[in-house]
């Protein structure tokens, strides 16, 4: 599966491909990128017709990418209902919310009930916190709350699943 602009996702090889780029703080031009220029405008440097990438420091094993621009399939995107990935908006897309651990209801997200919300012995909470996790500033981690069923089932009818971006 891919992702939506302004996603950035941890992989193993160096190089990204499709619409993905690395987040190493290059500057690259707001015309050949306008949604993501809109998103990010000049938060994380560049001036004129350029702007920055974040630069997040690489981890011990693998490399952080940032998606740059759409393609056609971006419109039916959806995540893994319990997914955490990192945010460049200050405003998460559809179908998630930011890791700032909120105290969620159950019944308003069902599925990520089913998925992340088992007490002791299996019993489903009712109620229940997001994970709570600091982020750069500028970058926030969002959590997916809306999207496929990470035993792959689609939560409301079918849906088609990318692959096409596993390193």
């Amino acid at each position: 599966m891919d992702g939506v602009v302004g996603m950035i996702k941890m992989v193993l090889a160096p190089l990204p491909h499709n619409q993905w780029l690395p987040c190493d703080g290059r500057a690259i031009s707001s015309e050949e990128h306008p949604q993501l220029f809109e998103m990010l405008g000049y938060a994380f440097g560049g001036s004129f017709e350029n702007f920055c990438l974040p630069n997040i420091p690489k981890p011990e094993h693998g490399f952080f990418v940032m998606k740059v621009q759409h393609d056609a399939e971006d419109k039916d995107y959806r995540g893994f209902v319990a997914q955490v990935v990192m945010w460049a908006g200050d405003k998460p897309p559809r179908g998630w919310l930011p890791c700032d651990g909120r105290l969620v209801r159950g019944a308003d997200y069902p599925l990520l009930q089913k998925v992340a919300a088992q007490g002791p012995q299996g019993i489903t909470v009712a109620e229940f916190h997001l994970p709570q996790i600091p982020a750069m500033p500028g970058l926030m981690y969002i959590i997916c709350v809306d999207g496929l069923d990470p035993a792959g089932m689609p939560s409301d009818g079918p849906v088609v699943v990318r692959d096409d971006d596993d390193y």
